[in-house]
């Protein structure tokens, strides 16, 4: 009796065993995060980083060289077309002399004296030989009516009288470049302090339109020169937004596609419609050094202005341009889809089993796809599959 109940006692021991190394053994259902197919509108969508920009911004240049005089302009203060001054700017003012070139101008402006001093000598004496000839031709002109001389006679009267006032002329011309050049000799030695003085005859640059300061180049009083940017001047009332699209992806795009902004900082999603494809593209390189092609796109707020006001001139927005607005259409998140070479793949759970479902695709917009056939409405996917899933699999979803 006490044999039958020991044997009793181990087979109960191997029953127990045998069935906790079944159920050790025994396949798992794994635990999934699902998603459900919806139906709804879906947009298809080209998506990229925009910055916004003033429509019309006006760069001022200095017209002239010459010495800028400091900008007292801040940006974002306020300019009115032709009538703000934003920048004034002085004729270049002369250079110091060094002891050798003073000494050479000192050299220059004494015989430059001495030089208008002896053509206004001379001057004077032709002045006085000619007030002689004209004399000396009134008195022979009077004998030569009265035959007293002969006509040669008074022709060489007349001769001299000629040839004294052709160098009283050229005498007098000499005295005045004589006079200029001890100008030019004493303005290389001036030591006037006229010209750093606060007061002087400056040229005025206006504001060539109404807006604001955005950019300002300069600030401090320097020498500048013509065609140098001083600041730059528009209305942050007219903001448009610039995207940079590749042009595989700007083919798409039309003018007046309709737009939707978000990430700019604000809860209100903006729109927008799409104003102008530039037709010509650029090459850019991209900060890992590949070259890529791109088409500058510029879209007008469609949005009420009080909307967007906070927005400035160079801030940054997400972008999506819709390429197409499809009501009704079946929606699956794309990372609840698999690439299986050229298809895609999602798999659905039926009766707590994985089943894999071959998508034909209509379109993507980056975080959904519009799916034609493959799924219905109202299934259950896994979302986000990982490697492990395969078709047949027992899968549990997971409570979130």
């Amino acid at each position: 009796m006490g044999i039958n109940k020991r044997f009793t006692l181990w087979i109960l021991l191997a029953a127990v065993l045998v069935t906790l190394l079944a159920y050790g053994l025994w396949p798992r259902a794994i635990e999934v995060e699902t998603v459900k197919v919806t139906k709804g509108q879906f947009y298809e969508v080209v998506s990229e980083v925009g910055e916004t920009k003033v429509k019309h911004v006006y760069q001022v240049s200095a017209p002239i060289t010459g010495y800028l005089r400091r900008v007292e302009l801040e940006v974002g203060d306020p300019v009115i077309a032709n009538e703000t001054v934003v920048a004034e700017i002085e004729p270049l003012r002369s250079q110091p002399l060094d002891p050798r070139s003073e000494r050479q101008a000192v050299a220059e402006l004494s015989a430059a004296q001495s030089a208008l001093e002896m053509t206004q000598a001379k001057l004077r004496q032709v002045q006085n030989e000619l007030s002689f000839a004209k004399s000396d031709l009134e008195r022979a002109d009077s004998l030569y009516k009265d035959q007293a001389i002969s006509e040669r006679e008074f022709d060489t009267a007349k001769k001299i009288y000629q040839s004294l006032q052709q160098e009283l002329q050229a005498t007098q011309a000499t005295l005045q470049l004589r006079q200029a050049e001890l100008e030019r000799v004493k303005a290389l030695l001036d030591t006037s302090l006229a010209e750093f003085l606060p007061k002087c005859e400056c040229s005025q640059v206006l504001a060539p339109a109404t807006g604001v300061v955005l950019t300002r180049y300069r600030q401090s009083a320097s020498v500048i020169n013509a065609a140098q940017p001083i600041m730059d001047i528009g209305d942050p009332n007219e903001l448009e937004v610039k995207v940079e699209l590749i042009s595989t992806e700007a083919v798409r795009v039309s003018q007046g596609q309709k737009v939707r902004m978000e990430g700019w900082g604000g809860d209100t999603v903006l729109e927008g419609i799409v104003r102008q494809v530039e037709p010509m593209a650029y090459k850019k390189v991209t900060a890992l050094g590949i070259e890529e092609q791109r088409v500058n796109i510029y879209i007008d707020f469609a949005s009420p202005p009080e909307q967007w006001q906070k927005l400035g001139h160079g801030y940054q927005l997400d972008v999506d341009i819709i390429l197409a607005d499809k009501p009704n259409s079946l929606i699956v998140p794309v990372i609840a889809m698999v690439r299986e070479g050229t298809q895609w793949v999602a798999f659905a759970i039926e009766d707590g089993v994985a089943t894999k479902r071959t998508l034909e695709i209509g379109a993507i917009n980056g975080l959904e796809a519009e799916v034609l056939t493959g799924v219905s409405e109202g299934e259950v996917l896994i979302y986000n599959p990982s490697e492990e899933i395969e078709d047949g699999l027992s899968v549990t979803p997971r409570t979130r």
